[in-house]
């Protein structure tokens, strides 16, 4: 399983409560059309250890089988529109790859 997280910041014109119902209720349905999405988390801030501005509005996870899945998904028409929906409301974001080593969990079903 790979993951790509996304952590973004807000266009500066937009205030909090608009940017997360945006991403929520417009964005989020077309990003979870890409061929391949396994599982797709949205995590928004609440604030930053210690108070004060958090560096970033918010953290997007996207679950996909392998590279292989991934790619696809990258190349795909759904992405293509998801993208260009998501620069209307995000003004920077940082991107990574990265695969879960999951080390305590008491999370129960």
């Amino acid at each position: 399983m790979i993951k790509m997280v996304a952590m973004v910041k807000k266009k500066k014109e937009m205030s909090k409560e608009d940017f997360v119902r945006y991403w929520l209720e417009v964005h989020a349905p077309l990003e979870k059309k890409w061929p391949g999405l396994k599982k797709y988390v949205i995590s928004t801030t609440t604030g930053a250890p210690g108070g004060g501005e958090p560096e970033y509005d918010g953290l997007a996870e996207l679950w996909f089988d392998d590279e292989n899945a991934l790619n696809m998904a990258l190349a795909s028409n759904e992405r293509q529109i998801s993208r260009e929906d998501f620069l209307k409301f995000v003004e920077s974001a940082k991107i990574i790859l990265t695969q879960e080593h999951i080390i305590h969990d008491e999370i129960k079903k």
